[in-house]
């Protein structure tokens, strides 16, 4: 059923349609368990993160679990779960539904594979010869190797170093959210080759 919905005009099928379907039902799962609808997780001032946060509540679930081992550590990115806080938020501004996110400076940038590729376009990161050469040349960087941690971990450093950055030259705030938007509007300019992975998490 899914795979029809999302029928491709261009013959190609969407990747990985099993994990999604699985997915969609843990998602279900959640929303049951909600009540029926995730706008039980948003009232008044809401937190992502902190004793009763959405992004923990969420990533409590295996479909918004967003987690890396590397050097034998957990890093958390969460990317998908904090994008969902951040859709809501947006669709519910200036209506009835409105709220206020108490933890804002709680965002990281969403580090996914669109971000990094316009950071390297503008010379913000930049990448070991044979990790570009496989970018450039379509080359799968599996999940949780070493590059593409990586990969992410930077991304998020250096959103961080460009809000201060910013906040230092010009003495304004740029919060994480709308930071994020522009680096990806950036990266759809530069339309440059972004890293390829097999992942549900972004």
């Amino acid at each position: 059923m899914l795979r029809s919905i999302f029928d491709s005009t261009e013959n190609t099928s969407m990747p990985m349609i099993e994990s999604r379907v699985e997915n969609l039902r843990i998602v279900g799962k959640l929303m049951e368990d909600l009540g029926g609808s995730f706008s039980v997780l948003f009232k008044d001032n809401v937190k992502i993160y902190g004793e009763i946060g959405v992004v923990e509540q969420l990533v409590n679930s295996d479909a918004f679990k967003d987690e890396r081992t590397y050097d034998g550590e957990t890093i958390r990115f969460d990317k998908r779960a904090q994008l969902a806080v951040c859709m809501i938020y947006g669709k519910c501004l200036h209506t009835e539904y409105e709220f206020v996110i108490g933890d804002e400076d709680s965002f990281t940038i969403f580090a996914d594979y669109g971000i990094p590729a316009g950071l390297v376009a503008y010379g913000v990161l930049e990448y070991s010869d044979s990790l570009q050469e496989q970018i450039n040349n379509n080359k799968l960087i599996p999940e949780n190797s070493n590059e593409e941690v990586e990969i992410r971990a930077a991304t998020v450093i250096s959103g961080e170093l460009i809000q201060k950055q910013i906040k230092k030259q010009t003495g304004m705030k740029v919060g994480m959210v709308v930071l994020d938007y522009l680096l990806w509007q950036m990266r759809n300019d530069a339309n440059t080759n972004a890293h390829i992975t097999e992942t549900t998490a972004y």
